[in-house]
């Protein structure tokens, strides 16, 4: 059966067909109150010198964070898919060794209760290259969760 399809208005279709039968159907309907933009997922830290005590520098540790932010904010997303209402605040201790390795880590705080997002948070953590220096570095980084309305 050839049917031959003929585009009325934007919102309706009508379709003849060769058979004689003849549908009509609405496409799209209009939206119904105004749409509201998602929120969207936001991670920030806070690091002073009172969050760390070693030879790094403040700007050497904000620099290696900025750098891996990304593979942070990855971790937060990919869980969002499964728990869309998803925030909170995770506080993470390090120490940086002196060949600027992370050797130990652990999360001191959170208040997100995910496993998964704090596996992987720390996961990101302990692959980040620091400088070497003379000495090792204690580190205590609280990372907020959240999501912010446009």
């Amino acid at each position: 059966m050839k049917c031959i399809v003929n585009f009325f208005v934007l919102l309706l279709i009508t379709t003849t067909c060769f058979a004689g039968v003849r549908v009509r159907g609405k496409i799209a309907e209009p939206p119904v109150g105004p749409i509201k933009p998602k929120a969207y997922p936001v991670v920030t830290y806070d690091i002073n010198d009172k969050t760390i005590a070693g030879t790094l520098t403040k700007d050497q540790m904000t620099r290696v964070i900025n750098a891996y932010m990304g593979q942070i904010q990855y971790c937060y997303e990919k869980q969002l898919m499964k728990s869309p209402d998803l925030k909170g605040d995770v506080s993470i201790k390090f120490n940086v060794n002196e060949h600027g390795r992370v050797n130990h880590f652990s999360i001191d705080k959170t208040t997100m209760e995910n496993p998964p997002t704090e596996t992987c948070l720390t996961g990101v953590i302990q692959r980040m290259p620091f400088s070497s220096t003379s000495g090792s570095t204690q580190v205590t980084i609280p990372f907020q969760f959240s999501l912010k309305e446009p």
